[in-house]
């Protein structure tokens, strides 16, 4: 079963959400910068937040890959300024069978990341198998 755009699109909010989880700091810097920023997924599930200021952030992303249910063989996501707080998106995910999903949009990682009464703090709950729930929610962040 391949993956479908809304799940490449859940897994990419639900991978900026791991990077606050794991350095909020250095992840509101990139976020924050007013510039353009990229995420970079490798077969084993490596993610790295690139700002272009030279921030980075390197650490797993498997606990938000395992929603896609195929093997990720590489990801890329560029995101540039939107308007309102959103950010305007394109990636590509490569999984190891050779199918390719593309997407592009807009997700509000301003809100994204304030929501921690909501959301960020909520984050933990997909790893012990609530994901409907997290995903349902994710959903109203992305476009």
């Amino acid at each position: 079963m391949a993956a479908t755009e809304l799940q490449v699109k859940i897994t990419i909010a639900k991978i900026i959400q791991l990077a606050y989880d794991t350095d909020g700091d250095v992840t509101a810097a990139i976020v924050y910068s007013g510039s353009n920023y990229s995420i970079i997924v490798d077969q084993t599930g490596q993610v790295r937040l690139v700002g272009t200021v030279g921030d980075s952030l390197v650490f797993t992303g498997s606990p938000a890959l395992e929603g896609l249910g195929l093997k990720l063989r590489r990801a890329t996501v560029s995101f540039s300024g939107g308007s309102d707080g959103a950010f305007d998106y394109t990636g590509s995910f490569d999984f190891a069978i050779g199918t390719r999903v593309s997407v592009s949009g807009s997700i509000d990682v301003f809100e994204l990341i304030q929501s921690c009464s909501g959301l960020v703090c909520k984050a933990a709950r997909f790893l012990s198998g609530r994901n409907a729930q997290i995903e349902h929610e994710l959903q109203q962040y992305i476009r």
